[in-house]
């Protein structure tokens, strides 16, 4: 038996570990996440635009971005949730 038997078997493992399953990880959090916005929810999207979730579909949202100024979006645009406690802060600042 030579020892490249063990090695190449060892660097898929190694491979699979390090690398793929983190970013399966990751992307299932996203899913979830994702999966998880509502309507009300204060969102950043993918192009750095925050705004409020008016209406929410299976493909495609809503959001407020400003008084009266709403924009239709894919839901995949939506990067993340922004916490209450940064949205209430942001919309004191600009007032």
């Amino acid at each position: 038996m030579s020892i490249a038997n063990f090695i190449l078997p060892a660097v898929f493992v190694v491979f699979y570990l390090g690398v793929v399953r983190p970013r399966q990880k990751q992307m299932k959090a996203l899913q979830d996440q994702r999966k998880s916005v509502g309507v009300g929810n204060d969102v950043v999207l993918t192009s750095g635009i925050f705004g409020r979730v008016v209406s929410i579909g299976d493909d495609e949202a809503h959001i407020e971005i400003a008084p009266q100024t709403i924009i239709r979006i894919d839901r995949r645009a939506i990067a993340r949730t922004v916490p209450v406690a940064i949205a209430v802060s942001s919309s004191e600042e600009s007032a």
